[in-house]
């Protein structure tokens, strides 16, 4: 019984003890991140003495910059080393940035480069971004394009690098020319872009590289950047008016050779209906009807009638026309109401109106 109870007070404590350095450590990362630095500063102490490696890198990264205490190089170093001792990642690319800064420590590029790759062979993703920055230029190590396209694919996952990847994509670095995968990467959420790649963004929405062309989007880009008097920014404008003009253009069906071969084919076709009484047939009769995007003839129907044997013939007429030649809005193809209307007594008359586009 007494051994029991031993080992429930042990456990009792050491939850007691997780819970505190857990309070401690998100207390002070919160605190940081709302830029309390001051208040951070005891929270992030206690989890890191208590062997907090996240809390550590923390209170190392704001001994680094002077973040509510005084700058001191070795104290950051000391940090981020016990950080390392833990193995966690981030901590060991935060000595790699010392070495790459001389930050309390030689520059060195080689060294920065180790630290680098250590934190991303552990899978820590902004080691394998810095690492694939490393290879893309040749910083501390050999340039290799291939090796840097596939470390910063692999920060991406993280966040980490996406507008260097898009780059990447966009130039064919490392990898073919991708303007699909560019445009992904240009584009995420929350993501802080430099105005180099936000015009190239606007560049693909106005071009229609890796996405479908978008010039409200692209001047949006632009104005956002501030760019309203760059010249991109104007021949943009014109080409959205001119395409909007265009747009609004619309083109009439035609039958094939003209109007008048049209009246010649209702004439030639005809079949004058017995009548009673002849003067019973006079007067028009219309059909309206759809010309489809394929030139074909289709719901056919009286607008308005005559005679019900001259009516027939009119419909029999019309639904006999074909090839014509589709109405065309912005120049693309599209259906078209048009209506005929023809009298055959006491003669032959016929005109043909287009009445609108569908």
């Amino acid at each position: 019984m007494r051994r029991v109870i031993a080992v429930l007070i042990c456990f009792v404590c050491t939850a007691s003890f997780c819970m505190a350095q857990s309070y401690d450590e998100e207390t002070g990362i919160r605190c940081f991140k709302n830029k309390q630095y001051s208040v951070a500063v005891p929270y992030l102490q206690r989890a890191a003495k208590e062997g907090s490696a996240r809390a550590q890198d923390y209170l190392g990264y704001m001994y680094e910059c002077g973040l509510g205490v005084d700058k001191n190089y070795q104290i950051a170093l000391n940090l981020y080393k016990k950080a390392e001792s833990a193995n966690y990642g981030p901590g060991i690319v935060s000595i790699g940035r010392l070495y790459e800064k001389g930050l309390g420590v030689p520059k060195s590029s080689e060294k920065a480069f180790s630290y680098y790759k250590k934190a991303a062979d552990m899978g820590c993703a902004e080691g394998e971004y810095q690492t694939g920055l490393c290879y893309k230029v040749g910083y501390g190590t050999q340039e290799d394009t291939a090796l840097a396209f596939e470390y910063l694919k692999r920060g991406t996952t993280a966040g980490y690098g996406w507008e260097t990847l898009g780059d990447m994509y966009y130039e064919g670095i490392g990898t073919n020319v991708n303007y699909p995968e560019a445009f992904t990467c240009y584009t995420k959420e929350n993501y802080n872009y430099s105005s180099k790649a936000l015009m190239r963004l606007a560049e693909m929405y106005h071009r229609g590289l890796g996405t479908t062309v978008n010039y409200d989007y692209a001047l949006k880009v632009l104005k956002n950047l501030g760019a309203e008097g760059d010249s991109l920014f104007v021949v943009i404008e014109l080409e959205k008016e001119e395409v909007e003009r265009a747009a609004r253009v619309i083109t009439a069906p035609k039958y094939p050779g003209g109007t008048q071969a049209l009246y010649s084919f209702l004439h030639k076709n005809m079949r004058k209906p017995q009548i009673a009484i002849e003067t019973a047939g006079y007067g028009t009769t219309t059909v309206q009807f759809i010309v489809t995007r394929n030139g074909e003839v289709v719901g056919a129907d009286y607008k308005r009638r005559c005679n019900e044997r001259v009516d027939k013939e009119v419909l029999r007429l019309v639904n006999m026309l074909r090839g014509w030649t589709p109405a065309t809005k912005g120049g693309k193809p599209c259906d078209a109401v048009v209506q005929i209307s023809m009298s055959i007594f006491p003669s032959f008359n016929a005109s043909a109106q287009f009445v609108r586009v569908r």
